[in-house]
């Protein structure tokens, strides 16, 4: 965690290598992205058919505030944010 004072810190940032939907809030309130990672090779996957498979994630925006107190200084509001994967789905692809 990044202590910088009140401000919101992305934690996560950029996509590792994949594209990242929009945000959206859903029925149950919390804030969801999808994240579509492109087809990589998986020559030791037990579970793909093909070797090949594009992955496929649903990630929770996480929000935590709380009071932090520098040593000589006034007491800050830290509020930091991170993307939580709450589902991780694989897809086989042929050619």
């Amino acid at each position: 965690m990044l202590r910088t004072g009140p401000r919101t810190i992305n934690l996560r940032g950029k996509a590792h290598g994949g594209l990242v939907g929009k945000p959206f809030v859903a029925q149950d309130g919390e804030t969801y992205r999808r994240q579509y990672r492109e087809p990589s090779e998986k020559p030791n996957s037990k579970f793909s058919e093909t070797a090949k498979q594009a992955n496929f994630e649903t990630q929770r925006r996480e929000t935590k505030t709380e009071t932090v107190y520098p040593k000589g200084k006034p007491p800050e509001t830290v509020t930091t944010t991170r993307w939580r994967t709450v589902s991780d789905g694989h897809s086989d692809v042929t050619d």
